[in-house]
C-alpha cells in the first residue's frame, strides 16, 4: 500500500489551477487587455464556478530560477487577492 500524500494546494485543487497551451491563445486573443509598466493581464468570462489563471514570463528575464520566482510572486499575489473576484475568469498574466 502507498502513502497517501497530503495535497500542497488544499484551497486551490489542480483543476482550477491548469490552463493549456490553446487555452492560453483563447484567452489572449478574444479576451479583455487591461496593461501596465511592468504587466499585461488578459481576463475573459468563463462558464464555471472558478477563476483560473496563467502566468508568462519570457526569457529575456533571466534564467529559470528568475522567471519562476518572477511567477511564484505573481502566483501568490493573485492566491492572497481571490477572494475579491466575485466573477468566474479565466486570466493570463504576462510579464513584459
Amino acid at each position: 500500500m502507498g502513502i497517501k500524500t497530503q495535497n500542497p494546494h488544499p484551497n486551490n485543487p489542480k483543476k482550477n489551477r491548469r490552463i493549456q497551451s490553446d487555452e492560453f491563445k483563447k484567452i489572449i486573443s478574444t479576451g479583455k487587455k487591461i496593461t501596465s509598466r511592468y504587466l499585461t493581464f488578459f481576463l475573459l468570462p468563463n462558464t464555471s464556478l472558478t477563476s483560473r489563471f496563467g502566468f508568462a514570463v519570457p526569457k529575456r528575464l533571466g534564467k529559470a530560477v528568475q522567471r519562476n520566482r518572477m511567477r511564484r510572486i505573481l502566483k501568490e499575489c493573485v492566491r492572497n487577492q481571490k477572494l475579491l473576484y466575485s466573477h468566474s475568469v479565466d486570466g493570463v498574466w504576462m510579464v513584459k
